[in-house]
């Protein structure tokens, strides 16, 4: 008898159908539709396809960027009456409500959406597109100011004398030639004026290890988000023998990484496979606290540049110098702030350029 019941369970796993392993997604929807004429079971079936149509678009709502963008670019034939029937997979009606006077039929209902269909065709349609993800990493110097050396202005003021020779009368006669004595009485004239010159303040900065770990993650997310392949330091540091924190050694005073070095890991980008690399340089200024609300507000400088690699590193998109700033009730997450902030800044002002030049 044992032996018996094993087998049915067997047959019946086997038997279940596939897409009970599938992930799916439940969503409420609701939807109106009117109508002209007669009322007829087609005006229901328009209003059921419609019902569906938003349930797989509540259900992929969370999907990648760039898997929302190819469902945009094919929307036709995702949203095909097969499709639909495919991917809603359950739709439960839960309140229906016919206006015969006002020739309106409204349906709520809760549908089961398989995910896992929607992504596949997806994927399928993406690999037959030739829509290959580009390989990208992104390598992010956050920098923390720590001083500022102030010099006052230098003034020049020139002082000039002038000497006037003055000749007295001393005798009675009334002629030039009866003067009998002079004397030489000095004035002195000074002239405001001249030059002043300034000499830039020094600003010296510090490589903010765990916050530049910090930007290349989020930088990371939005370009998975974007469809991109998102690779980490590690690919290179195994080339050049390096971790993320050694990049301190190779930081300016002024937080910045020179060319060669710059020129160092797009040679090890371009050894591992990256097909795009990205520099972001991020400064961070002194937290000032607000005497008012008592809030921290740190400024920050964000910088950032694209390259492709297409027989050489060509520049693709970039960011000079773009203000940010993070306001938060305590200092560490104001900083926090300004860095993801920085990072959002310069992502949005380069994906226009990525978009223009048809990298993404």
């Amino acid at each position: 008898m044992p032996k018996i019941l094993k087998i049915i369970c067997l047959a019946f796993v086997f038997l279940l159908p596939l897409n009970a392993y599938a992930d799916s997604k439940k969503v409420s929807v609701s939807a109106r539709i009117k109508y002209d004429g007669e009322y007829s079971e087609d005006v229901r079936e328009d209003l059921i396809i419609a019902l569906q149509k938003k349930a797989v678009k509540k259900a992929s709502s969370k999907f990648p960027k760039a898997k929302k963008k190819l469902i945009r670019q094919m929307k036709d034939e995702f949203y095909s009456e097969d499709n639909l029937e495919a991917f809603v997979t359950e739709l439960k009606i839960q309140k229906e409500k016919h206006n015969e006077k006002k020739k309106v039929l409204r349906i709520k209902a809760i549908a089961i959406v398989d995910t896992t269909e929607m992504q596949a065709m997806l994927e399928t349609e993406s690999e037959s597109a030739g829509g290959a993800e580009s390989k990208i990493g992104v390598i992010a110097i956050v920098s923390r100011q720590t001083s500022i050396k102030e010099f006052k202005a230098r003034q020049v003021n020139i002082k000039a004398a002038e000497f006037q020779k003055v000749a007295e009368e001393k005798g009675g006669a009334s002629t030039t030639s009866a003067i009998s004595s002079t004397s030489k009485k000095a004035m002195a004239v000074t002239e405001s004026g001249g030059s002043t010159t300034s000499k830039a303040a020094e600003m010296a900065w510090v490589f903010e290890a765990d916050a530049s770990t910090n930007a290349v993650s989020i930088f990371n997310s939005k370009l998975k988000d974007l469809g991109f392949k998102a690779r980490k330091f590690r690919d290179i540091g195994r080339i050049l023998d390096m971790d993320y924190t050694d990049i301190e050694k190779l930081a300016t005073a002024k937080g910045s990484i020179r060319g060669k070095h710059l020129g160092m890991f797009e040679d090890a980008a371009e050894e591992t496979g990256w097909d795009l690399f990205g520099y972001a340089r991020i400064q961070l200024g002194k937290a000032e606290k607000n005497p008012v609300n008592g809030m921290y507000r740190v400024p920050a400088v964000v910088q950032f540049e694209v390259s492709k690699n297409d027989d050489g590193w060509e520049n693709v998109g970039s960011v000079r110098q773009t203000p940010a700033y993070g306001e938060a009730k305590d200092e560490l997450t104001a900083t926090t702030l300004a860095v993801n902030n920085a990072v959002d800044i310069a992502m949005e002002n380069v994906l226009a350029q990525l978009q223009e030049g048809g990298v993404l």
